[in-house]
């Protein structure tokens, strides 16, 4: 189906433009924009796995373990800020 080559296309280049984030030492957004995103994209991998879309179903979770390793840096940087962190 055409359409999970589409999806499955779009998804990776999200996933290529996550990069800079992810290999950033310090430039990541907040645990509100990182959290949701990942639970949101593995709702996406969920839905798109009971269709058959076994492309857009990998790349879906690409990107929401991409978000998901974002949003734990985030967590770890927010940590070591604290006192006695």
């Amino acid at each position: 189906m055409w359409q999970d080559y589409v999806m499955a296309v779009v998804q990776w280049f999200f996933f290529l433009s996550l990069t800079p984030t992810l290999l950033h030492p310090t430039n990541k957004p907040p645990l509100l924009t990182s959290v949701p995103t990942a639970v949101l994209m593995l709702v996406t991998a969920y839905t798109v796995w009971t269709l058959g879309l076994w492309n857009s179903c990998l790349s879906s979770f690409a990107v929401a373990a991409a978000w998901a390793f974002i949003g734990f840096q985030r967590y770890e940087l927010d940590r070591r800020k604290k006192p006695g962190g």
